[in-house]
């Protein structure tokens, strides 16, 4: 017996000793698990900070075919995920293991319960502990098998999240990769700890002038020991020649408090995380980051994880998973309003599409707001469209036509454009009287012979608004805008240069014909020179057209500008 009682004082006297085991750990390079890292506060908050805003997004399973991507809402494969998995587990729960074990341990396994026919029944979590990995070890042909409870599993009757893995069915975790700055921090825990134990005495030793017996020495033992058990007892009564010497510093001596900190800042930068979020102050800045930096990595293994051993073969080519985003990413409102605006003003959303995302109630408003002053460019044709004028232009060089409606499209072939026998841009939309009127210009167009250009009588511009109806729109091709000719002017010197009378041939009398009407033979492609009310002042240009008698002139476009 005395025996035994010997081995407990030695125990005790051990335990008294603990007030090292910072440094004794840090020698000894004590091995970490996964609970003892969740004992570490700064460990649990960032996975738990991840796993909380993983598991509070939806996850989509879409279709990409045809160039059209559509959202599947129906598979059961979501409903695992999003809802009840078929296991214990709900898919929220399940998420959340899934990050824990994505970190900490060699990676998330989930087996695949499948009929007889593929179909997917149900989604099991199984710890990572429960999951042995058996690789062929080969550096090129990897292959490896999954043994849990006595059976051995082929690779895609699981979803394998792994980090940082190497191809062998297993990943790396923050554990494995850092297991010093871990080590500190749960060792100074643990230091803390036994501070608290002992009531944050000091330690020390005492010394004596005179030499003591042994009932002496047992009873001061006592009394140290009540002092350090924190147990209410915190004073000892040292007698005459008896002096304390200190042996370590207390906790606010090794400044403990700001090690915590760097520790805890060096943690949160293994999982990306802000410190920020740790201590409630971050910013809408400092969250977005947090997303992008620590969210979205996690984000993008599972869903490739889902991908590889969820779907089918033959939809891996067209389907895919993708958690929604937009919730986690939507911001302030000021931020998100902000952004709606920009969207509207540049015209690539629509105002039903702002109101969706904000789960408003449609307004049945279905278009696209395009402002006149804008010109579209097509990269693939070097096509420009400007809808102030409707017109179509060939870049860089200078033809063009004015754009057809959509019964006009049809009728003409679906081409927009309509050149001259020059290859040029053969004019603008006339306003008004371009109908069936005709004038003394249109009545000389059918005498004399053929000749290489017809002389045609200048064609008077009114000024009354009645006379209105004699002006027309003119469009300068290299800016896209729209002028008139100005009231009381003439345009002179006209002649035609193509089509009836001439001995050039109008190549492109067919489509004029087909668009306003009269016989192909019968148009004509003239010249002339105008004075253009350039914003309130004269301009003289070079004004080009298209005109058959009975069926008026249209088309007008500036050929050139002459000052």
């Amino acid at each position: 017996m005395g025996l035994f009682r010997k081995s407990e004082k030695r125990t005790e006297e051990l335990n008294e000793d603990n007030g090292a085991v910072l440094l004794s750990a840090l020698i000894r390079g004590d091995s970490m698990s996964k609970a003892m890292a969740m004992e570490i506060p700064a460990v649990s908050a960032c996975v738990g900070l991840i796993a909380d805003r993983i598991a509070s997004l939806p996850l989509r399973l879409y279709d990409n075919s045809g160039g059209k991507v559509t959202e599947v809402d129906d598979d059961v494969r979501v409903g695992y995920i999003n809802g009840d998995t078929g296991d214990t587990l709900s898919g929220s729960e399940m998420l959340k293991a899934w990050v824990a074990d994505y970190f900490l341990t060699k990676g998330a396994y989930t087996y695949i319960y499948k009929n007889s026919y593929g179909k997917v029944l149900g989604l099991y979590y199984v710890r990572s502990e429960d999951v042995s990995i058996n690789s062929n070890c080969k550096p090129i042909f990897k292959g490896y098998a999954l043994c849990c409870d006595g059976a051995t599993y082929l690779p895609h009757e699981f979803i394998k999240i792994l980090r940082n893995s190497k191809g062998d069915g297993r990943g790396h975790s923050i554990i494995e990769e850092n297991p010093l700055i871990l080590s500190v921090a749960y060792n100074t825990i643990s230091f803390e700890n036994q501070l608290v134990k002992k009531g944050g005495n000091k330690k020390g030793f005492l010394k004596a002038k005179n030499r003591l017996t042994d009932a002496a020495m047992d009873k001061i033992k006592e009394a140290w020991k009540n002092l350090y058990s924190n147990n209410g007892e915190n004073v000892i009564v040292l007698n005459d020649g008896m002096d304390f010497a200190e042996s370590s510093n207390t906790s606010v001596e090794m400044q403990l408090n700001e090690r915590k900190i760097s520790t805890d800042t060096a943690i949160c930068s293994l999982f990306g995380v802000p410190y920020d979020m740790l201590t409630g102050n971050a910013s809408e800045a400092v969250k977005v980051r947090f997303f992008e930096n620590a969210v979205m990595p996690v984000i993008n293994a599972i869903e490739a994880a889902l991908d590889r051993d969820l779907l089918l073969e033959g939809e891996k080519d067209h389907r895919y998973f993708a958690f929604d985003t937009r919730e986690a990413t939507r911001g302030d409102i000021q931020t998100r309003y902000n952004a709606y605006a920009v969207a509207l003003q540049n015209n690539f959303m629509q105002l039903d599409e702002v109101r969706k995302l904000e789960d408003l109630e449609p307004l049945g408003v279905n278009y696209v707001k395009l402002g006149l002053n804008d010109v579209l460019l097509d990269p693939k044709t070097g096509r420009i469209y400007t809808p102030n004028t409707n017109a179509m232009v060939d870049m860089g060089t200078g033809s063009g036509a004015v754009m057809q409606s959509t019964e006009e499209r049809a009728e003409n072939g679906g081409d927009y454009s309509t050149r001259g026998p020059d290859g040029k841009f053969t004019g603008s939309v006339p306003r008004g009287g371009g109908g069936s009127g005709s004038n003394n210009s249109e009545k000389q167009l059918t005498s004399g012979a053929n000749s290489d250009t017809i002389k045609l009588k200048d064609i008077e511009i009114g000024r009354s608004l009645g006379a209105k109806a004699k002006n027309y729109d003119v469009m300068d091709l290299a800016t896209g805008e729209v002028f008139q000719f100005s009231e009381g002017t003439k345009i002179q010197n006209a002649e035609v240069f193509a089509g009836k009378g001439s001995k050039v041939e109008f190549r492109n009398a067919d489509k004029y014909a087909q668009r306003y009407g009269g016989q192909p033979k019968d148009w004509q492609h003239v010249k002339g020179y105008g004075t253009l009310d350039y914003y309130g002042e004269d301009r003289n240009a070079e004004v080009h057209w298209v005109q058959c008698q009975g069926f008026g002139k249209h088309e007008f476009f500036v050929k050139e500008w002459l000052e």
